[in-house]
C-alpha cells in the first residue's frame, strides 16, 4: 500500500486506477497536451488525487457506496465510431419538437451529425482541440468549481480530469426562447469499466426566459460509469427551467451534479425523472439570491435492484426567496431510493418561505427507502415546512379497480400512473409531458408495479 493510501481520509476512497487512466488518456491527445482545456483537465486531475472519492464513512454517502468505482481498471471513454448511434435509435427519448436546437454527446464527445445548432441560442461547444474559437473567460465559466474553497468538490474534480468536451450555453438578455434547448448524453457502452465525464455551463442572461433538457441513455448493456456537472447561473429577473432524464443502462452508474446560482428576482425550476441505472446519485445545489423563487420537482421510478439516492441543498443565502421542492419515488422488487433534502436558511435571510415534501410508495415488502428531509436555519422570521410519508399503493382503490372488471397488474399501474402524474405535470411543456408518460409506460412494461 503506498504512503498516499495510508494517509487517506477515512472519509474517502483512493482511486489506484486514477493515475493510469490520466496517462492513458494524455497518450491520445498528441500535440493537444498543452491547450488551455488540458491544462484544466491537468489541474482537475491532481486535485482528485488527492481528494478521492467519497466513502460511506462520509455522512452525506452513508446509504451511497462507491467501493466499486474506487477499485478496479476503470478508463476515460474513447471515442467511438458515429455510424454507432442513428437518429432511430435516439427518436424513442426525444419529444417531439422539430425546431429546438439539440447537442448529441456520444460517450462525452460532441456529434455534429446528430446535432442540430440554432443561430438563436449561443452554443459553445468546448472541446481540448482548440478549433472552437473559444476563449479564456469561456473555458473559465465551463471548469468552474463547484465549491469556491481550495479543496474543491471530489467528483467535479474527477468529471473535469476526464471531460471529453461540453458545452457553454448563454440565453441572450431580455429574450423569450420559444423552443428548449436539447442535450442528449448517449452511452454506447461498448466496452466495460468506460468512465464518461458530460460536463455543461448554462447561463441565463438578465431578463431572459429558456428551457433546457438533458437526457442520459445507453444503447448497451456493459458496465460504465456517467459522472456529470452541470453549472447554471440564472441572472437577475430571468426564468430558467432545467429538465434531466435519467434512462441509463440496467448496469451503468450515474453520478449527476447541479450546480445553480440564481439571482435577484429570478426564477429557477428543475425538474428530474430517473427510470434506469444500477446505482444513480444525483445532487442538486441551488443557491438563492433576495426576492427569487426556486422550484425542485422528482420522480423516481425504479424496479429489479436498481438504487436511485436524490441529495438536495437548498441554500437560502439571502432575504425573501421562496423555495419549493417535492419529490416523489416509485419503488418495486428489490429497488432502494434515498432522499435526503436539506434547506439552509443563512442569519440574513429573513422572510425565507421554504416548503419540502417527499412521498414513497414501496410495491413489494423488499424495496427500501431512506428519507432525511433537514432543515438548517439561522434566521428567525422564516416559513420553513418538511415532510415525508412512504406507503404502499391503496387497496381499497386496487379493489375498486378490481371490481369493475380491470385486471391486477392494469389495476396497479393505474395506480402507479396517478400517484406519479402530479410531477409529470409539474412539467410546463406538453411535448416534454408526453415523453415522461410513454417513458414511465415503459418502466410500467417492466413489471414495475
Amino acid at each position: 500500500m503506498s504512503e498516499e493510501t495510508k494517509n487517506f481520509s477515512p472519509t474517502r476512497l483512493p482511486l489506484e486506477w486514477l493515475g493510469g487512466a490520466f496517462n492513458a488518456l494524455e497518450a491520445t491527445i498528441n500535440g493537444e497536451s498543452k491547450t488551455p482545456f488540458h491544462l484544466h483537465r491537468k489541474g482537475a486531475f491532481l486535485r482528485a488525487t488527492e481528494l478521492g472519492i467519497p466513502s460511506a464513512k462520509d455522512e452525506s454517502w452513508r446509504y451511497t457506496n462507491l467501493a466499486e468505482l474506487a477499485k478496479g481498471e476503470w478508463r476515460a471513454a474513447a471515442k467511438k465510431d458515429p455510424a454507432l448511434v442513428s437518429h432511430a435509435l435516439l427518436k424513442p427519448f426525444l419529444s417531439s419538437e422539430t425546431t429546438a436546437p439539440r447537442l448529441v454527446f456520444v460517450d462525452g464527445y460532441f456529434t455534429a451529425a446528430l446535432s442540430r445548432l440554432s443561430a438563436d441560442v449561443d452554443l459553445q461547444i468546448v472541446s481540448p482541440h482548440g478549433d472552437e474559437n473559444v476563449d479564456s473567460s469561456a473555458l473559465e465559466k465551463f471548469f468552474r468549481r463547484s465549491d469556491l474553497n481550495e479543496v474543491g468538490e471530489p467528483l467535479d474534480e474527477l468529471n473535469a480530469s476526464f471531460v471529453a468536451g461540453g458545452a457553454l450555453i448563454r440565453f441572450a438578455k431580455g429574450t423569450e426562447y420559444k423552443a428548449p434547448v436539447e442535450i442528449v448524453f448517449v452511452s454506447t457502452a461498448e466496452k466495460g469499466k468506460e468512465l464518461i465525464s458530460p460536463r455543461l455551463a448554462i447561463i441565463a442572461e438578465e431578463n431572459s426566459r429558456a428551457e433546457v433538457t438533458e437526457t442520459y441513455l445507453s444503447l448497451g448493456t456493459r458496465s460504465y460509469c456517467t459522472n456529470s456537472v452541470t453549472d447554471v447561473t440564472v441572472l437577475q429577473g430571468a426564468h430558467l427551467t432545467h429538465t434531466k432524464i435519467q434512462c441509463e443502462g440496467e448496469e451503468a452508474f450515474h453520478l449527476g451534479r447541479l450546480n445553480t446560482r440564481i439571482s435577484r428576482s429570478s426564477t429557477f425550476v428543475s425538474n428530474v425523472f430517473h427510470f434506469g441505472g444500477k446505482l444513480v446519485r444525483n445532487e442538486i445545489h441551488p443557491e438563492l439570491g433576495e426576492g427569487c423563487e426556486c422550484y425542485l420537482n422528482g420522480l423516481t421510478a425504479v424496479c429489479a435492484e436498481q438504487q436511485v439516492d436524490n441529495t438536495t441543498v437548498i441554500d437560502h443565502a439571502e432575504p425573501n426567496a421562496f423555495s419549493r421542492e417535492m419529490y416523489k419515488g416509485v419503488y418495486g422488487d428489490k429497488s432502494r431510493g434515498v432522499f435526503s433534502g436539506t434547506i439552509i436558511v443563512r442569519q440574513d435571510a429573513q422572510k425565507t418561505n421554504a416548503i419540502q415534501s417527499n412521498k414513497s410508495i414501496l410495491l413489494t415488502d423488499t424495496a427500501s427507502i431512506d428519507s432525511r428531509p433537514q432543515l438548517k436555519i439561522w434566521a428567525d422570521d422564516v416559513k420553513c415546512t418538511h415532510g415525508a410519508t412512504v406507503g404502499q399503493l391503496d387497496e381499497h382503490a386496487l379493489f375498486y379497480l378490481r371490481s369493475r372488471g380491470i385486471a391486477e397488474t392494469t389495476a396497479r399501474n393505474m395506480l402507479v400512473h396517478a400517484f406519479s402524474s402530479e410531477i409529470i405535470h409539474s412539467v410546463e411543456r406538453l411535448e416534454t409531458r408526453e415523453l415522461l408518460e410513454r417513458l414511465l409506460m415503459s418502466k410500467l412494461g417492466t413489471h414495475l408495479a
